[in-house]
């Protein structure tokens, strides 16, 4: 009887301990609708008094309502969406918010790696490409249809594993499976990373982070040589500033935004060279011309690869992973320097539309490969025009302190992987399905895009 009774006051006590916090957020709700009733929503009608209209308004053409609003207010405007309701800012807004304390991004985006990485070197994976290719993409000389994106997902997660894991992993089929799933559950399938089962993660990856940590001490006695891949990379920063370090949990978030960012790039690049086929022989030009200068592919030769550099620069000006980047919580009240002011618990996104404003870029519908190339020959516009440096004008990347860390590493990847495909494969596009869609904030690549295939009787070695 005392339990059954100790169970009832219990349960009569939460609702009541709740009560403060329930109270607290609707509180900030209205808050947050108060401050913003003063903005125009562009999505949202007038006598509309439930958002589901507004949300379903833009679901496939959110790209055509920000742009909509970048042209029409030339200032800050909400939008409402399945993300709640996120305060649009103009591109010149990104300078004053990209790195001001006040606003973080981890409360956007819980995942954010931008703490936990180094600045990623260009590297080589050609040892673990030839096999991962040709298993992929077959040895098959006879043309035959492939799934696009799935394939080069394959591909991507192989040689991401062989370059953070190094050797143990990258042919574990099983760990292979595990971050494709992982990755899938968290992109694909409402985006929550806690769909892949805690209890799982350890038993994955937590006895070779032991092993490896072992090593590591071993190598410190000169007794075996020191590791120098992402694992042992993230384990000496944690170490250096006494924080500790979830090897499993770490690999995950890496592996994932590896997979996902530039198995997508990629594929849109090869969409591209198939409605753009004349393009081939200018890259596999400018890729025999880089390796021949040092006889393989090395870090310098693939800096000089600028044309390919321009085509992948210019996909994702067309084709970034989402319309609004930047995004951003307002910790406490902010007002802009044109005297805006964003509420507390506010979320904010820079627009987009400055990538497809022919102000910037002329023709900026068309896809131009040799854009880029064009411009670092005008003055001051060297660095500027490269795909790795983020500005205004080109936020594919994200802009200032959580600008994306890995693009070095990712940039330098995504030419290794080109330079194999082109060398190796002939290739086509067998559907006339779109290139990508739009979701809301996304700009999510076509999953069943095929091609056909066939791998090239004298490919050249890289």
């Amino acid at each position: 009887m005392l339990v059954e009774n100790a169970g009832l006051l219990l349960s009569a006590a939460v609702p009541i301990l709740l009560l403060p916090y329930l109270l607290g957020a609707v509180i900030s709700t209205l808050r947050l609708r108060w401050y913003t009733s003063g903005f125009p929503v562009i999505n949202k009608l007038k006598g509309e008094w439930s958002d589901t209209p507004a949300v379903k308004r833009i679901a496939r053409d959110m790209k055509a309502w920000i742009q909509k609003g970048y042209y029409k207010y030339n200032g800050p405007f909400p939008i409402i969406g399945s993300f709640g309701t996120r305060i649009v800012l103009p591109p010149d807004m990104a300078e004053h918010v990209k790195s001001d304390p006040r606003f973080s991004a981890d409360e956007v985006v819980k995942k954010s790696m931008a703490s936990t990485l180094p600045g990623f070197e260009g590297l080589r994976a050609t040892d673990a490409l030839t096999t991962m290719i040709r298993t992929k993409l077959s040895t098959n000389l006879e043309w035959h249809e492939v799934e696009l994106l799935a394939s080069l997902r394959d591909i991507v997660t192989q040689v991401s594993t062989r370059i953070f894991l190094g050797p143990e992993l990258y042919r574990d089929e099983e760990w292979l499976d595990n971050i494709q799933a992982y990755t899938n559950s968290v992109f694909h399938a409402v985006r929550v990373i806690r769909s892949w089962p805690e209890w799982s993660r350890p038993y994955m990856i937590e006895p070779i982070i032991a092993k490896r940590i072992e090593t590591t001490e071993r190598a410190k006695k000169g007794l075996a040589d020191m590791p120098n891949d992402a694992m042992t990379w993230m384990h000496q920063i944690a170490m250096s500033r006494n924080e500790k370090y979830h090897g499993a949990h770490a690999q995950l978030s890496l592996s994932m935004a590896s997979v996902h960012t530039t198995s997508d790039l990629t594929s849109n690049i090869v969409l591209q060279l198939c409605r753009h086929p004349e393009v081939i022989e200018p890259l596999l030009k400018e890729i025999r011309e880089v390796r021949d200068q040092d006889g393989k592919m090395s870090k310098t030769s693939l800096y000089q690869m600028k044309l390919a550099d321009s085509v992948m620069k210019e996909t994702q000006r067309l084709k970034p992973l989402g319309v609004l980047l930047t995004h951003r919580y307002a910790h406490e009240d902010v007002t802009l320097p044109d005297g805006t002011l964003i509420p507390r618990g506010a979320q904010v996104g820079v627009n987009m539309s400055r990538m497809w404003d022919p102000k910037y870029y002329p023709n900026p519908e068309e896809w131009q490969p040799d854009r880029f190339p064009k411009l670092r020959e005008e003055a001051g516009k060297e660095h500027s025009s490269q795909f790795v440096t983020t500005t205004m004008e080109s936020l594919g990347f994200g802009i200032g302190t959580h600008a994306c860390p890995g693009r070095f590493f990712a940039v330098n990847k995504v030419k290794i992987l080109l330079a194999h495909i082109l060398e190796h494969y002939e290739f086509e596009r067998v559907d006339s399905g779109p290139d990508a869609s739009p979701w809301y904030i996304e700009i999510v690549t076509n999953p069943k895009a095929k091609l056909r295939v066939r791998r090239k009787q004298r490919p050249s070695a890289i």
